[in-house]
């Protein structure tokens, strides 16, 4: 490969794993399976920024919310399994 073909936007995988909130076994397994490419120079992996802009699209997740019911529910399972160790629930 000719440095003509290297994008201009190449970043080292901890740069990128710091940046997009990503772990280093994420990015490795997107450039195994061929998701994003990878450079290799003088010992070092890089990747396109923009490739992984484009592969990488965080989305806000809103949680479930639990009825007053659930929670009950869950406030007893839990104080039964304390219960089991001689321990309290303390909802305060």
């Amino acid at each position: 490969m000719f440095s003509s073909d290297l994008p201009d936007d190449l970043m080292l995988l901890a740069e990128a794993c710091e940046q997009f909130e990503l772990k280093l076994p994420t990015l490795y397994c997107w450039i195994h399976r061929g998701a994003l490419r990878a450079w290799k120079r003088v010992g070092r992996l890089y990747v396109s920024r923009a490739e992984l802009e484009d592969l990488y699209q965080p989305v806000q997740v809103a949680p479930h919310p639990e009825t007053a019911g659930e929670r009950r529910a869950r406030q007893k399972r839990t104080q039964e399994i304390l219960s089991r160790h001689g321990m309290r629930l303390n909802l305060n």
